[in-house]
């Protein structure tokens, strides 16, 4: 009886201590994941500007004739960043039913748009244009958004549109930008893609100052994207010469591979541009810079490959470095990657682990009353 009593007594105290480690493993996931998700909020009269900016967008740009459409169902999700200087907002609407409706997605930047998506039900038929078909649908897209949010560049995207259906060519490029197109054939249908990018620094081009559209086969406008209202370059001035940043940056690579016993095979470093979004330079996380990016790899075939150094080219500052593997580097961790790692694998190891201790007691407790 008392041998039964110190096992019950142990079983309870350790399930127990099971239950609180799980719940407060859950608390701090939950804690963590609601520090950097954008709050979800329903639409309000307050938000009417945005809304009305939305709709209009999808009827002069996108061409919807939303009249079809028995109801509207809007809300509005903020994705502001506490630590910016500027405002970030979706405006997302379902037109009809819920279940078997539309739902569209329209970005704000600082009020102004700069995104949008169409969510097509799965059973949506595909429609017969051609390329020059989606293309024209395209000039006359990028006309109604330059009209609507009175940007001028957008006459620049409507002529190389235009070029390319005259000279029936999937690149045009001139001094000012480049145009590409593509027709995507894949399992969720078939899309004509353009991308247009503007020229900065040295003639050189980012996704940073692009607009993109995607068009599917019956003409419908599925993807729009105007990274111009939104990111900025601050300076196209590369003060650090590609040689410099490797004097720098190699000698971490070398002790690192030192240290695994391996040995470096080869070194390259590339001029990109990117964006501040970790704040390292201010409260803006639209700003762009160019940045070189140093790697070097070894003679490893599993495991760790390489190390890898990002340099801001314009002022020398280091923004990050360590080892890379083979899903990416992993000498730097950033918070919301950390607040995924609490909210999806802690708590699953944790709930394991306790379901396993549960499973043994029991069984020695069932063992115990023989």
């Amino acid at each position: 009886m008392a041998k039964w009593t110190l096992q019950r007594a142990r079983y309870v105290l350790t399930r127990k201590a099971s239950i609180l480690m799980l719940t407060l493993l859950v608390f701090l996931s939950i804690f963590a994941f609601l520090d950097f998700s954008a709050p979800v909020r329903s639409y309000a009269a307050s938000d009417s500007d945005l809304y009305q900016s939305a709709v209009s967008f999808l009827e002069r740009v996108a061409g919807m004739n939303l009249s079809i459409y028995t109801g509207l169902s809007p809300r509005l999700v903020d994705f502001t960043d506490p630590r910016s200087v500027h405002t970030s907002f979706d405006v997302d609407i379902v037109l009809g039913n819920k279940s078997d409706g539309l739902s569209t997605n329209v970005g704000f930047f600082d009020g102004k748009i700069w995104g949008y998506k169409l969510y097509l039900p799965s059973q949506h038929p595909e429609g017969g244009k051609t390329l020059n078909d989606c293309l024209a649908i395209a000039s006359r897209t990028i006309d109604a958004y330059g009209e609507l949010c009175n940007v001028t560049y957008s006459q620049d995207v409507a002529s190389m549109i235009s070029a390319a259906m005259q000279g029936q060519n999937l690149t045009v490029e001139n001094d000012r930008a480049l145009l590409t197109i593509s027709c995507d054939e894949g399992s969720y249908g078939s899309f004509t893609r353009l991308g247009w990018y503007k020229k900065i620094g040295n003639g050189s081009t980012t996704e940073y100052q692009s607009i993109g559209m995607t068009l599917s086969k019956d003409g419908l406008l599925i993807h729009f994207e105007d990274t111009l209202a939104a990111y900025h370059v601050v300076t196209t001035s590369v003060n650090v010469s590609e040689a410099d940043v490797i004097n720098v940056s190699k000698p971490y690579a070398e002790a690192n591979a030192k240290s695994y016993g391996l040995e470096i095979v080869s070194s390259e470093a590339r001029l990109e541009w990117w964006r501040d979004y970790d704040f390292m330079r201010g409260n803006d996380e639209f700003a762009v810079y160019p940045m070189w990016v140093f790697t070097s790899k070894y003679n490893s075939t599993a495991g760790i490959v390489g190390y890898g150094v990002e340099m801001w080219a314009d002022n020398g500052q280091i923004f990050d470095k360590g080892v890379e593997g083979e899903y990416g580097a992993l000498g730097s961790t950033s918070a919301p990657t950390y607040a995924w790692l609490l909210l999806t694998v802690i708590p699953a190891v944790a709930a394991v682990a306790c379901l396993g201790t549960y499973l043994r007691l029991r069984k020695k407790k069932k063992g115990d009353s023989k």
